[in-house]
């Protein structure tokens, strides 16, 4: 394994940035990047845990980020960081999830605050497939780009409000969205929290395999 580091960005933590990730495959090959910042992570980390998901190392990779980067000010850990992350690949054939409802969306739509971004990625050309009633978007699967500028593969995420939620709406969209990439040969990848157990049950219904485990740590300037 080369040691990877990345840039921060020139104005981080305007929002959040991430700061470390480490991921492994089923193979047991694992890839550790981190920032610039961080130059002696990699190896104190792999200096001290095997298992490089395990909970002392995710713990250790948190307490390591809040304390060695600081030239920024307060930072805060994300609530998320450390979690297990499971990032899957989807298979047309392992698809039993329905797509009656799912419609290509425009941008056009009434769409509540929760989905918000979803509308703005819409009106840009993002591809988005979501569950309308009475021209409102109730759940939306998305893309981060539009069609155009997608490469060969592209991840996918989706939101439902939440008094709907539990109504199967995203398994509708994420796997009308998943068919409609898959059949313009894009490979299509989704990822959740391994602790959320709804999504997890989301991908598998709508055919997405895990291929690789991981976590991250993301920092956000305390506001």
């Amino acid at each position: 394994m080369q040691p990877l580091t990345f840039r921060l960005s020139d104005h981080p933590f305007e929002n959040e940035e991430t700061v470390i990730a480490v991921f492994a495959d089923d193979q047991g090959n694992f890839q550790i990047q981190c920032a610039e910042n961080l130059p002696d992570f990699i190896p104190e980390f792999m200096g001290k845990f095997e298992d490089v998901l395990s909970d002392d190392a995710r713990k250790f990779a948190t307490r390591y980020a809040k304390t060695h980067i600081t030239e920024y000010g307060t930072l805060k850990i994300t609530d998320d960081s450390g979690k297990i992350i499971a990032d899957c690949t989807f298979s047309p054939d392992k698809c039993c999830a329905d797509s009656k409802l799912a419609v290509l969306l425009n941008g056009s739509e009434i769409y509540p605050t929760e989905l918000e971004d979803i509308k703005l990625g819409a009106q840009n050309g993002y591809v988005c497939y979501g569950v309308v009633e009475n021209n409102t978007v109730l759940s939306a699967a998305y893309t981060f780009a539009s069609e155009d500028d997608i490469y060969g593969e592209v991840e996918i995420g989706v939101e439902t409000i939440s008094k709907h939620r539990g109504k199967g709406y995203a398994s509708d969209c994420v796997c009308a969205l998943a068919k409609h990439l898959s059949s313009n040969s894009i490979a299509v990848y989704y990822s959740y929290y391994e602790e959320n157990t709804a999504s997890k049950k989301l991908a598998a219904s709508c055919g997405f395999e895990c291929f690789s485990r991981g976590f991250e740590i993301v920092l956000r300037k305390e506001r």
